[in-house]
């Protein structure tokens, strides 16, 4: 939807003209959502959708649901919890495949390129939507692609934003700039 020029000008159109109809819309980029909030001010409610919990991707896999637990009763009740999971399914037997390709739903449509589909996504965000909605010079990608590796292998991570900017050589106001753009975009 955000590759059509004026969609938020147009829904915008169809809140104000039809107050009666409900619009549901969605769009794949963070940063162009961002940009259509003074078009769609007062009218649309942005909701982020994360990925899978654990849960919901058992679900999937298994077929079998799982409620929705506190705190208070897990830590009251967890031998008798547990028993009723172990009952339907062995969670750690799914718990490698949910870290290495269960976050994003993507994983069942073809789970051999779920690394590639999830590269494409960061590449689409980096390469097209960060210059075009923030302009960001397009010779950086490959810095801001350096600064995202550094940041996996240093989980948890706490920007030393001196050492980085000299690490990936660029200057600290726009690494500044960039941690933002990569935080809003939901890459980091």
């Amino acid at each position: 939807m955000h590759k059509y020029s004026n969609w938020s000008i147009e829904i915008k159109n169809i809140y104000d003209d039809y107050p009666e109809l409900k619009v549901v819309f969605t769009g794949s980029s963070m940063l162009e959502i961002f940009n259509t909030r003074t078009d769609l001010s007062r009218r649309a409610v942005i909701y982020h959708m994360q990925g899978l919990f654990f849960r919901e991707f058992l679900a999937i896999k298994t077929g079998h649901e799982f409620p929705i637990l506190i705190l208070e009763d897990l830590l009251q009740n967890h031998v008798a919890l547990s028993r009723e999971v172990l009952k339907k399914v062995k969670p750690l037997e799914h718990f490698a495949a949910y870290l290495n390709h269960g976050y994003f739903p993507f994983f069942q449509e073809v789970p051999a390129l779920y690394h590639q589909r999830l590269e494409e996504v960061v590449n689409m965000t980096l390469e097209i939507e960060l210059p075009l909605l923030r302009n960001v010079d397009i010779s950086y990608i490959s810095k801001l692609k350096h600064l995202l590796h550094i940041i996996s292998e240093s989980v948890p991570f706490i920007p030393n934003v001196s050492k980085l900017s000299e690490r990936i050589g660029i200057n600290r106001n726009t690494l500044v700039s960039y941690l933002f753009f990569l935080q809003e975009a939901h890459l980091t």
